[in-house]
This record gives structure tokens, C-alpha cells and sequence, in this order.
């Protein structure tokens, strides 16, 4: 059996110690989401009037709706995901959709995506000094049912 199965093995060894095999898989999957991409437009957001995002050091967050639209779920597979969101400045939001858009979030989308980066931060969170959101992270971190995993430390910018 080993007469048989190790020169396959030997090559394929050959190729993973090279770095071929990782570099053809990061191919494919840079091609793979190029083309997943491909078919989406461009949408900005920005905030309502006294309003900001905060930006964490994991930025881009990929998103699955509910059906109903009233949840998301963060941190889906891009080819699961229904959009790929990622804060530009402290009012301009950018994500991936079905059409083109330039609009204004209303406060509670505000909120939400401001959350889900404190969720889904590795370990800082960068905001304005000075920043109104000072007491959305405050309160975010002070609240005793936050779990270890959402304890990253932050900072105005």
C-alpha cells in the first residue's frame, strides 16, 4: 500500500512545504469572493445630525438578515452573508447591496451597528474625542451580563 500512496503523498508534501497549496487556495478563494462581489453595488450611509459611528479593530462585519428583516446575524461566511458593512469615518457607514445608495441611517441603525462593532471588537475601539458615544460604550461595557468575549478595551482616536 505504502508502494502506492507514498509518491502521491511525497508530492503533495513537495507542493505544501513550498507554499504552492496555500497560494493556489488563496487564489481561488480571492477569486471566489472577487466574483461574489461582482454582482453587488456600493451603498453609503451617513448619520443623522449630532450622530457617530465608532470603528473597531475588526471593522468589517459580513451580515445575514432574518427573514423578516428585523435581525442580523454577524460574522456569517461571505457566501452566506447578505451584505458586508464596514464604518469609513465617524459618519459615513459603507456596505454591500442589491442597489446603489447614498442615504441618511435612522438612530436605531445607528445604535445597531455601533454595537455590533463593540461586539465585535478584538481589543479597541476608536471614536472622536469628545464623542457623545463615550456613554453608548460606557454603558455597553458596564453592564454585568457582557461576556468575557466582549470585553475589549477602547479609546477615542
Amino acid at each position: 500500500m505504502g508502494t502506492l500512496v507514498d509518491p502521491v503523498v511525497d508530492n503533495w508534501r513537495q507542493l505544501d512545504s513550498s507554499g504552492l497549496m496555500a497560494r493556489a487556495g488563496i487564489e481561488f478563494m480571492f477569486r471566489r469572493v472577487r466574483d461574489t462581489f461582482a454582482s453587488v453595488d456600493v451603498q453609503i450611509w451617513h448619520v443623522p445630525a449630532g450622530e457617530e459611528f465608532l470603528i473597531s479593530d475588526s471593522p468589517c462585519l459580513t451580515l445575514r438578515y432574518s427573514e423578516d428583516r428585523t435581525e442580523v446575524e454577524p460574522h456569517v461566511a461571505i457566501g452566506d452573508s447578505h451584505t458586508v458593512t464596514m464604518p469609513i469615518a465617524k459618519d459615513c457607514y459603507l456596505a454591500l447591496g442589491d442597489s446603489p445608495k447614498d442615504d441618511v441611517f435612522v438612530s436605531s441603525n445607528v445604535s445597531l451597528f455601533n454595537q455590533l462593532q463593540m461586539r465585535s471588537a478584538f481589543g479597541h475601539l476608536y471614536y472622536r474625542p469628545g464623542s457623545n458615544i463615550t456613554r453608548s460604550v460606557d454603558a455597553f461595557f458596564s453592564n454585568s451580563a457582557r461576556s468575557s468575549s466582549d470585553q475589549a478595551a477602547y479609546r477615542p482616536l
